[in-house]
């Protein structure tokens, strides 16, 4: 990145060839944001200098930010800078290419940073489509094992010749206590007798009573035992707890995370969906979420990092801004 400090770049260049007045305004003059301003100051070296100074406000008019800095220029009354032509337009020059750069710097930032966020965006989209259509296979296999087909209307059984909507319901409540202490908790049903898990999501880690869309039905047979398995993720551990339970018409089923070791957490988990396919596999799931995860995390930082890169172009590129503002 190009950092422009006019006080230091004048020092090298123009320091034995210009007055110090010059040079104290040459910042404020760039953070006029207005070329016309300069120019003020290198076509009218004839006159004193605190008349250009009464001129750039005017130019500027009351409203603009830097008016009261020009006015408090014009009262010091500092007379004539001696420049000659050549001098005024090298120094004009060199005050206009070094904008360009800034300018195509700014621009190639921008544009380095739109290419890795389309990457990633690009790379997140595929993932969600990947797991989509695991949940697509997931639901299918839970479906044609209870017998069901999927038809133009819909799933249908057609051996007891009942549509889903008139399978018997039941409701099912899952509290996990502590799962506020976490940073992530997911909550799973296992159905062993047919080698399928389902996924119950929760607004707050806590109470977990809802599904992903793209799965949204939870089959079991009367007084069918079945499996409620909770992962939670912190910084520094995991939990963990499973349960047995009964199908009942209303089952309520309370869960508290428990330390447990990551070794420890992948064994128990493979070993409750032993001879699960891919989509019903519980390790395979959170890694997905995993993946999901770090790219919050990621957008996260991503959006801190544009907020500070922002504030840092403003405060010393005010020029070149605007543009790169509007798209961030």
């Amino acid at each position: 990145m190009i950092f422009l400090n006019p006080s230091k770049m004048l020092s090298k260049y123009f320091a034995k060839k210009y007055k110090r007045e010059f040079e104290y305004r040459l910042k404020s003059i760039y953070k006029t944001c207005n070329d016309k301003v300069l120019e003020l100051y290198v076509n009218n070296l004839d006159k004193n200098m605190w008349e250009i100074d009464n001129m750039a406000a005017d130019l500027l008019g009351p409203q603009h930010e830097q008016y009261a800095k020009f006015n408090e220029f014009a009262s010091f009354k500092q007379t004539t800078v001696k420049l000659s032509d050549k001098k005024a337009e090298s120094l004009a020059r060199f005050y206009k290419d070094k904008k360009q750069k800034i300018e195509k710097e700014i621009a190639k930032q921008k544009q380095d940073f739109l290419d890795k966020k389309k990457k990633h965006l690009e790379i997140v989209k595929r993932d969600k489509d990947d797991y989509r259509d695991l949940l697509q296979e997931r639901h299918d296999h839970r479906m044609k094992k209870f017998g069901f087909e999927l038809t133009g209307f819909g799933w249908y059984n057609a051996a007891n010749k009942i549509y889903l909507k008139d399978v018997e319901k039941f409701e099912l409540h899952v509290s996990v206590e502590n799962g506020d202490q976490y940073g992530r908790v997911y909550t799973y049903v296992i159905n062993p007798k047919i080698k399928s898990i389902f996924s119950l999501l929760s607004e707050d880690k806590t109470t977990f009573d809802e599904a992903f869309s793209d799965d949204p039905d939870l089959l079991l047979w009367k007084n069918q035992e079945f499996r409620i398995v909770s992962v939670g993720y912190r910084t520094e551990s995991l939990g963990y707890n499973i349960k047995k339970v009964m199908q009942q018409p209303e089952t309520n089923v309370k869960l508290f995370l428990e330390s447990i070791k990551v070794k420890d957490l992948k064994r128990n988990l493979k070993n409750q969906t032993r001879y699960h396919k891919k989509e019903n596999s519980i390790l395979v799931d959170l890694n997905y979420q995993a993946l999901f995860h770090q790219e919050e995390k990621r957008m996260e930082q991503e959006q801190i990092e544009a907020r500070f890169i922002n504030n840092l172009r403003r405060l010393i590129f005010p020029c070149c801004f605007g543009e790169e503002n509007k798209d961030n």
